[in-house]
């Protein structure tokens, strides 16, 4: 689609009042030739049916502006710049449609949605453009990424989550809204260019997500972007982690775009970096798969900016060929995981207790009253549940007796 040059004013700057002029009577025939529904005055209807023809049909607005369906905005040109489609072009258009095409009664409102409704037709997808324009040089560097610019651990997990992360960005662009349910964290000391880095990996299409994720401008702040970073992921609460978790795993986002009537699902473009400080930031006990924890030690942005393009091209290589981007090693992912928990104090009392007892089968009561002992009459629901969340953390299950003096009494026992 070639950008038209065509200025709205400059044809507008020839009418002394585009809404009184004299309309000549080859206009009318201009009118019928168009298919515009006449009215009974001989005047076309104002209406959204000639609202669209008129905007659809005229060479000067044919090629005036277009949708993005990555950013889901409609742009125009201000000479060689690209801009955002505003108010000012709202008026101009409407000039434009009552004073040079002559519907005088046609309402600007209704010229505005006729007109959103062409560009529908008119799509782009900017960072596909690009992403297509790349052209991968055959020298692999996407399993080594973090390894050799943000200095992490060498090893199949990491490969394989420095792989997935690349691809993951790609995929969504190609197919917003494919399966990607886990997010990255990158863990690493204050002022170690975490964010820094995965703002030149993203470039215009990144935003570190200030709103709370339970904010309803949260999934807005979303639109547009390709790697959203969700920052100092040690100081949530277990309720907003829990959401994150549920969010990452969300294949659509749901609201209101600008000038739309109303909210809708709207696929997912993005994917999740978490950033921290802290070595321990997941605090629930379940749940933590949908987290590849990585220690990041110097990153070197210079190398990151020098490969950004190569990364990409690699990357919509990998991704036309059907390699996955959501599978990692399993058990070296738990074992990250794990490292990353933040235990209940009473687990490591618990344990050390156990262990110096040789206790292989144990009551709930019995746990409260003699290992952390607690007094009866402050053992309840709420000390119980927390003690169920501390055995199975540490692999034990809760049985019931099946028989004997003690029949039908719960108590927990290590797995095999």
């Amino acid at each position: 689609m070639g950008d038209s040059d065509y200025d709205l004013g400059e044809e507008l700057l020839h009418l002394d009042n585009p809404k009184t002029q004299k309309i000549p009577k080859n206009k009318y025939t201009a009118w019928e030739n168009m298919g515009l529904q006449m009215g009974d005055n001989g005047y076309p209807r104002a209406n959204e049916h000639n609202a669209y023809i008129a905007v659809s049909s005229h060479p000067h607005l044919q090629q005036l502006a277009w949708y993005d369906e990555f950013h889901q905005k409609t742009y125009t040109m201000n000479g060689d710049t690209k801009k955002e489609w505003g108010d000012h072009d709202d008026t101009m258009l409407a000039r434009f449609v009552q004073g040079v095409i002559g519907l005088h009664s046609m309402k600007l409102t209704t010229i505005r949605e006729a007109f959103m409704e062409y560009c529908q037709t008119r799509t782009r997808n900017e960072p596909k453009i690009w992403l297509e324009s790349l052209e991968w040089d055959g020298v692999e560097r996407l399993p080594m990424f973090l390894s050799d610019c943000m200095d992490a651990d060498e090893n199949e997990y990491i490969r394989a989550v420095s792989q997935n992360f690349w691809i993951a960005m790609v995929a969504r662009i190609y197919r917003p809204g494919c399966k990607y349910d886990n997010m990255i964290v990158l863990v690493g000391g204050q002022g170690t260019f975490k964010s820094t880095s995965l703002s030149i990996i993203g470039g215009q299409w990144y935003t570190e997500i200030h709103e709370s994720v339970s904010n309803k401008d949260f999934f807005m702040a979303l639109q547009g972007k390709l790697l959203v970073e969700i920052a100092e992921m040690d100081s949530f609460s277990k309720a907003e982690t829990t959401k994150v978790k549920a969010i990452a795993s969300c294949a659509t986002d749901r609201y209101r775009a600008p000038f739309a009537r109303s909210s809708k699902d709207h696929p997912r473009t993005c994917i999740f970096v978490g950033t921290t400080n802290e070595e321990q930031f997941l605090q629930d006990s379940t749940g933590g798969r949908r987290f590849w924890p990585v220690n990041v030690g110097k990153i070197h942005t210079e190398l990151i900016k020098a490969n950004r393009g190569q990364y990409f091209a690699e990357a919509v290589a990998k991704y036309k060929t059907s390699i996955t981007w959501h599978e990692v090693p399993i058990e070296l992912a738990k074992k990250e995981q794990e490292s990353r928990r933040i235990n209940d104090g009473w687990e490591t009392v618990i344990a050390r207790a156990l262990k110096v007892r040789r206790i292989d089968q144990i009551t709930t009561a019995e746990i409260l009253t003699d290992i952390i002992k607690m007094p009866i009459d402050r053992q309840g629901k709420y000390e119980q549940i927390r003690i169920g969340k501390v055995m199975r953390q540490m692999n034990w299950e809760r049985k019931q007796q099946g028989a004997g003096e003690h029949r039908g009494e719960w108590y927990w026992e290590e797995k095999a």
